[in-house]
């Protein structure tokens, strides 16, 4: 598993005063950055290597308003390969002690030049293990 802290912001929420549906996607993306930039898998090394992750499905359940700004902690976990180039992994959001939201998604590794899904490779495996 791996935990990373967020920050709720002023622009994450909408006219009913809550989080706008949108910016827990983004709360969510933010914390899978973390994760690849702890990795050596971030920006710098998708550009040199032409090697990305790609969402390819994400299912979100809202369970409890988040109503103001402050820390959000979310945990990201590897569940299981789907094929050699699709995992799925899930994402919790908490509020303090409280589960607020979560998400199942399916992901690839696309090759940016070729623009096709391709096998996880060795540095990939290890960051996915570490989220077991």
């Amino acid at each position: 598993m791996h935990v990373s802290k967020v920050q709720v912001k002023k622009s994450h929420f909408d006219s009913y005063g809550h989080i706008n549906n949108a910016s827990y996607m983004s709360l969510f993306e933010e914390a899978r950055w973390n994760l690849l930039n702890e990795y050596g898998l971030g920006m710098e090394y998708i550009q040199r290597e032409l090697l990305g992750p790609v969402l390819l499905e994400a299912n979100i359940k809202f369970l409890r308003e988040i109503k103001e700004e402050g820390e959000l902690v979310i945990h990201t976990f590897f569940n299981q390969f789907l094929k050699d180039s699709i995992v799925q992994m899930s994402q919790k959001m908490f509020l303090g002690d409280v589960l607020a939201s979560e998400m199942i998604m399916s992901t690839g590794l696309m090759d940016l030049k070729k623009r096709k899904l391709v096998s996880f490779s060795d540095e990939w495996h290890e960051m996915l293990e570490a989220c077991e």
